[in-house]
C-alpha cells in the first residue's frame, strides 16, 4: 500500500480507531494485514455447512469477531488485540449516531454487546492455542461457536429479530434504534419454529 493510500485510509476512519493506531504504530502493519486476512477467512464460512450463514447477529458474525481476536492474539498479543476490538466497537457506536453502515447493517446495543463479548471469547482462544495453525485455529473457533460457548442475536429460521419471549420483533421497533428488544442467546442456539 502506498503512503497516499495509507493516509486516505487512516482518515476515513473513525476516531477510535485512528487512536489505536497511532498508539500501536509498530504493530499496525500486521494488526492491518491479520484483519485482512480475517475478513476473507469470515466471508468463506457464509458457504460452510456447519454454520448458519447469518453475517449479521448469526454464527457467521460471531465466527468473524471471535476469529479476528484469536488471530489477531496470536499475531500482535492479547492486550493490543482487545483494544483494537474494542476501539472497533466504539467506532461502531460513532457510526450508528452517524447512521453509518457496518457491514451493510445499522449498528445497535445489541449487536455491539454481542461483538464485545465474542471478542473476549476470541482473545481467551488466541491466548490458550497461541501456536496452532490458521486452519487449527478455524476448527476451535467453530467449536466454540458450535458447543454453544459465543454469543448470537436471537431469530427465527426466517431471519426475523426475536425478544426474549421468542415473539417476532417489528422493523419499527428496532430499525434505526440504538436500544431495542433484541436478545442474545447462546451460539448453539436452534430456532424455535
Amino acid at each position: 500500500m502506498d503512503k497516499e493510500s495509507a493516509i486516505h485510509q487512516y482518515l476515513n476512519l473513525r476516531f477510535p480507531m485512528q487512536i489505536w493506531l497511532l498508539s500501536h504504530p509498530f504493530v499496525a502493519r500486521m494488526a492491518w494485514k491479520l484483519t485482512e486476512e480475517s475478513r476473507t477467512i469470515a466471508s468463506d464460512m457464509i458457504s460452510d455447512p456447519d454454520l448458519d450463514g447469518d453475517y449479521s447477529g448469526g454464527q457467521v458474525d460471531a465466527f468473524r469477531h471471535i476469529f479476528w481476536l484469536a488471530y489477531l492474539t496470536q499475531g500482535i498479543g492479547s492486550q493490543k488485540a482487545l483494544k483494537l476490538g474494542i476501539a472497533h466497537e466504539k467506532s461502531n457506536e460513532i457510526d450508528f449516531r452517524k447512521k453509518s453502515l457496518e457491514e451493510d447493517f445499522l449498528p445497535t446495543y445489541i449487536s455491539c454487546k454481542m461483538d464485545y463479548l465474542n471478542n473476549n471469547i476470541g482473545v481467551e482462544i488466541g491466548k490458550k492455542y497461541a501456536k496452532i495453525s490458521k486452519n487449527e485455529l478455524i476448527e476451535k473457533v467453530k467449536e466454540t461457536i458450535l458447543s454453544g460457548k459465543a454469543f448470537i442475536v436471537k431469530k427465527n429460521s426466517d431471519r426475523d429479530f426475536l425478544d426474549y419471549e421468542s415473539r417476532i420483533i417489528p422493523k419499527n421497533e428496532y430499525f434505526g434504534l440504538w436500544h431495542t428488544s433484541k436478545c442474545l442467546v447462546s451460539s448453539n442456539y436452534k430456532f424455535d419454529d
